[in-house]
């Protein structure tokens, strides 16, 4: 199951048996590590997989940390503003934006 309320959540299912992933990029980490999840259904591993990867396959507090302003700006606004953005601007995507999913500002690239 995908949860997204946080790291009591996740333990509480796995307590109970239930396998469970973290819908939560930025605690991800620690939802796998500390709290009993099993990976994470992930915005960042979209731009950042093998980092995604690395932060559910080893226990890395130093990368989760250096990771987590990115994060931070990937959900600044609602998803998929931030990865349709960053998808465009690095050529990955046709910059193709419709109402209300805008790009982000300038300032905010």
């Amino acid at each position: 199951m995908k949860e997204c309320t946080g790291h009591e959540r996740i333990k509480e299912y796995s307590e109970a048996g239930i396998l469970c992933w973290s819908g939560n990029d930025d605690e991800a980490h620690d939802s796998r590590h500390y709290h009993g999840g099993h990976g994470v259904i992930s915005v960042t591993s979209n731009i950042l997989p093998a980092v995604m990867r690395r932060l559910m396959d080893t226990e890395d507090a130093e990368l989760a940390a250096k990771t987590l302003p990115f994060m931070n700006w990937m959900f600044d606004e609602p998803n998929p503003i931030a990865l349709n953005t960053l998808m465009a601007m690095t050529g990955m995507s046709s910059p193709v934006f419709r109402a209300p999913y805008w790009p982000y500002s300038l300032e905010k690239r």
